[in-house]
C-alpha cells in the first residue's frame, strides 16, 4: 500500500470516495474505524488502500473495519485489508471486523481472517 495524499489530512482523519464505493475513517474512542459503504472490488481498491494507508502511518491505535454498508466484496479488497492487518500487527497493533456480510465473512474465512470478527460486544471472536 502506498499513501497517495501529499501531506497528512486533518485530525477529522478521512473519507475517500472511488467509483461504488467510499471508505471513511474516525476515531472511535480509543482505536480508530474504517467505515466502508458500497462496493468494494478490484476497481476500489485504490481508495481503500489510500484510506488504510494514511490510518497506518498517522495513526497508533487499532483499526476496526467495519463493513456493515458493503453491498459487495471481492478478494482483492479483502487482500487490501489483509495487507493492513499484516502492516499493524508488524506495529504491535489490532485490526478487527464489525458486521461483515455473509459474503464477506466467507473471503475473510478462506483469507484466514474470520478469528478477527468481532462479536457483538466488540472484541474478536475466538478462533
Amino acid at each position: 500500500m502506498t499513501l497517495m495524499v501529499a501531506a497528512p489530512l486533518s485530525p477529522a482523519l478521512t473519507s475517500v470516495r472511488f467509483g461504488l464505493m467510499t471508505a471513511a475513517a474516525h476515531v472511535e474512542g480509543t482505536r480508530t474505524a474504517v467505515i466502508l459503504r458500497g462496493e468494494a472490488d478490484a476497481s476500489t481498491t485504490a481508495a481503500l488502500a489510500d484510506v488504510l494507508s494514511w490510518v497506518t502511518a498517522w495513526r497508533c491505535d487499532d483499526v476496526v473495519a467495519d463493513l456493515a454498508e458493503v453491498t459487495f466484496i471481492d478478494a482483492a479488497a479483502v487482500g487490501v485489508l489483509a495487507e493492513c492487518r499484516w502492516l499493524l500487527e508488524q506495529d504491535g497493533r489490532r485490526m478487527t471486523f464489525r458486521s461483515p456480510s455473509k459474503l464477506a465473512v466467507r473471503l475473510l474465512r478462506k483469507s484466514a481472517l474470520a478469528n478477527l470478527i468481532e462479536a457483538p460486544d466488540g472484541e474478536a471472536q475466538p478462533a
